[in-house]
């Protein structure tokens, strides 16, 4: 049984090389198992927790990690060059934190966060929806992915104040969706910097009926961090590059 599952591993990180550098994508080192990170990478990656002090209390809301260089280049090559393995590591990472299934037991579905028809048709996916179907499995809950829609297209968010992301969405959402009558509703995201996307979304789901909207991310961008003004960067090149 030992040399079948030497042998499986073996095969496996054959099959991941051809898929992936065999070098961690963040500092370039050797890769870890068969992960994009490298051990000291993926072991400094910063897990977010509930009593974590931050301004944002308005609604319930979870993440995964507290945004770092390391996690922005994953997100950053999922988002935005169809890295999709990297969403389901850091998926991966989520499932092994019980304390979110126990959470998320608590509501009805999840809805990602939705892009608009021709930003999907330029990347061939949203994001939001990915994480979503990633989680649905671990956590025995649905994904409406139609529950809430952007109906109009907006600027890029990335050099906009708090303020001014809000008024960008002012109209954006709507929810074709009946079934969010009275329906305890998580909200699906990539990264949550100031709110401004989720309070919109959700925003849009209480008028449609839902009973409480929380929010579940992967990554939390720390106001005032080195790590906030390393992710708006690599946001404007995304944005200028499409």
């Amino acid at each position: 049984m030992g040399t079948i599952s030497n042998g499986a591993r073996r095969i496996g990180a054959f099959l991941s090389a051809l898929w992936m550098p065999p070098e961690c994508v963040h500092c370039r080192n050797d890769r870890w198992l068969g992960l994009p990170l490298c051990r000291d990478c993926h072991r400094s990656l910063k897990p977010w927790r509930a009593e974590t002090p931050e301004a944002y209390r308005t609604r319930d809301s979870r993440f995964l990690f507290i945004l770092s260089p390391a996690l922005s280049i994953l997100i950053h090559g999922f988002k935005y060059h169809h890295r999709r393995r990297y969403a389901a590591y850091l998926c991966a990472c989520a499932r092994r934190r019980p304390e979110l299934a126990a959470w998320a037991a608590g509501f009805d579905a999840l809805v990602p966060v939705p892009v608009h028809r021709a930003r999907r048709r330029e990347r061939g996916y949203n994001q939001a929806e990915i994480i979503a179907g990633h989680l649905a499995g671990h956590w025995i809950r649905p994904v409406w992915p139609r529950a809430l829609v952007r109906k109009r297209s907006t600027r890029s968010q990335t050099r906009l104040s708090k303020g001014e992301r809000g008024r960008n969405l002012e109209g954006a959402f709507e929810c074709p969706d009946e079934r969010l009558k009275g329906k305890r509703i998580i909200l699906i995201d990539d990264v949550f910097t100031t709110g401004a996307t989720s309070e919109a979304c959700a925003a849009a789901l209480l008028r449609a009926g839902a009973a409480e909207v929380a929010v579940f991310a992967l990554a939390k961008v720390e106001p005032g961090s080195p790590e906030e003004d390393f992710v708006r960067e690599m946001e404007a090149a995304a944005a200028y590059a499409a």
